[in-house]
């Protein structure tokens, strides 16, 4: 005889919204017959419940996957079915900056201090930097006296600016 076929539940739609049905034995706890199938209902990914009652998980609350208040970082708790940012959203705070990003948003943030820092200014060569402007200081260690190379080989600043020595 031929093999009997597996019981499909692709298209089960016995659960409620938030959950999704899954395969299951007679005697187990909370399954049900579904047009001759044993399913449970279990809460999809992102929420959480009896399978039944399936609320919205706070991934920030539970998981913490972004930078922290302490490092300049929040998070926002979003729908798992969001189409840009499902299941949570990470930003950065005022002062700080992401450094790097994933699907989900900043996974990173440095401080910028409290001033707008835009890096496609250049210092002409006879001004010189001052605490209110809009260049970033970068401690770099002095090797020798020789301060021009220094400045030749400088590779911490952004593009488009330019290094500055500064005291």
């Amino acid at each position: 005889g031929s093999p009997t076929p597996v019981p499909s539940i692709a298209d089960c739609t016995a659960c409620p919204k938030n959950s999704k049905c899954v395969l299951s034995s007679p005697g187990a706890p909370s399954a049900f017959d579904s047009d001759g199938v044993f399913i449970v209902c279990l809460c999809k990914e992102g929420y959480t419940g009896d399978g039944w009652r399936c609320e919205d998980m706070n991934e920030c609350e539970t998981e913490f996957p972004c930078p922290s208040n302490e490092t300049g970082g929040f998070c926002v708790d979003t729908d798992p079915d969001d189409k840009e940012f499902p299941f949570y959203k990470c930003g950065c705070l005022e002062d700080y900056e992401a450094m790097d990003l994933d699907d989900h948003g900043a996974t990173s943030c440095v401080y910028i201090g409290n001033e707008t820092l835009t890096f496609n200014e250049t210092l002409a060569d006879n001004e010189t930097s001052t605490s209110n402007d809009t260049s970033i200081i970068m401690k770099v260690p002095v090797v020798d006296e020789d301060r021009s190379d220094i400045l030749a080989n400088c590779t911490s600043c952004p593009m488009h600016s330019r290094c500055v020595l500064s005291s």
